[in-house]
């Protein structure tokens, strides 16, 4: 999803296409992919258990999410203040 797209698409529609990408990345058969988000502060957390692609981060960056500075060496977890409680 480009720029463009996301302009009128709605914060559900966004929400939506980034867990979609975020599923791309789950081993089904670990932790994360059990419990994959987690909310603190405002902040949405959603953790996937391998690399994301630059495409998809750069993809996740334009719909709100950014890598989290906690990584455990185990997963990658990505962070988002667009979607939690406001």
């Amino acid at each position: 999803m480009s720029k463009n797209e996301n302009c009128g698409a709605t914060i559900m529609d966004r929400l939506i296409k980034a867990l979609q990408i975020f599923a791309k990345y789950l081993d089904r058969d670990s932790f994360y992919s059990q419990y994959p988000t987690n909310c603190q502060h405002d902040h949405l957390y959603v953790s996937v258990d391998r690399s994301v692609s630059k495409e998809d981060s750069d993809t996740l960056h334009s719909l709100g999410f950014d890598v989290s500075e906690y990584d455990d060496g185990n997963f990658t977890s990505f962070c988002s203040l667009v979607y939690g409680s406001n």
